[in-house]
């Protein structure tokens, strides 16, 4: 009923079925899929979940060439969260059937 998990355990199958063709384990697999889940940008913050929830970008094997402040990028993900909800609801309000009176 819920896309949202569906679409997550669509995920979280697939890795699982990749680490038992490779033979591997499958703990590991389930590590590697959350990590990189949590490290991935979102489509519509544009931030990885894991540095919104702590506020600072993800450490990862690659250099990070960010500096800004951080009350700056929570500010732009706050305005681009707002302007992404804002078009969805033109978008659907667009689709809505409209009632005759």
């Amino acid at each position: 009923m819920n896309g949202l998990v569906e679409r997550q355990n669509r995920g979280i199958l697939k890795a699982l079925r990749i680490a038992k063709v490779l033979k591997t384990d499958w703990r590991k697999a389930l590590e590697e899929y959350v990590f990189m889940y949590n490290t991935t940008p979102h489509a519509v913050t544009e931030k990885p979940p894991m540095e919104l929830l702590t506020g600072r970008p993800v450490k990862v094997l690659l250099p990070s060439l960010r500096t800004d402040p951080m009350w700056y990028r929570d500010e732009n993900t706050r305005e681009t969260d707002t302007i992404k909800k804002f078009q969805g609801k033109q978008y659907a309000d667009t689709l809505k059937p409209q009632r005759s009176q």
